[in-house]
């Protein structure tokens, strides 16, 4: 999905393509941020090749999405965020050709415990990795 302002010239569109964001500035995460994260959500580069206009960033998730309510850049995000952070001052505009995210479970390698390995078990036995 990208999130855009809901007044942004987008926010009506059914879907959009990953090369409109060489059109807007796309908010960025925080600094401490891995890059490989942010190469993933937040591309120097469409498909294409076209450069991609770095908008501000937030410190946040919740600033990042108050960036884009402010009309100061979109941001792709997944598509549950629409369920979790429905703004009335956001739009989510469906991204066509924009690969899924996948998630998973993260935690402190000092928190690791039985139940910890036992719970990441069962998630992963009720959600097989889908053939490549």
């Amino acid at each position: 999905m990208l999130a855009v302002a809901a007044d942004h010239p987008l926010a009506g569109a059914e879907s959009v393509s990953l090369e409109v964001l060489a059109d807007h500035p796309v908010v960025q995460y925080p600094a401490v941020t891995s890059a490989a994260f942010k190469r993933d959500r937040t591309p120097d580069r469409t498909p294409s090749g076209r450069p991609v206009p770095q908008g501000p960033a937030g410190t946040s998730f919740s600033e990042m999405l108050a960036l884009v309510a402010m009309g100061r850049g979109v941001l792709p995000v997944g598509e549950q965020t629409r369920h979790y952070h429905a703004r009335p001052g956001l739009a989510y505009v469906p991204i066509r050709d924009a690969p899924p995210i996948r998630r998973g479970p993260v935690w402190l390698a000092s928190n690791t415990t039985t139940r910890v390995r036992e719970f990441v078990r069962a998630a992963v036995d009720a959600n097989p990795a889908p053939a490549a």
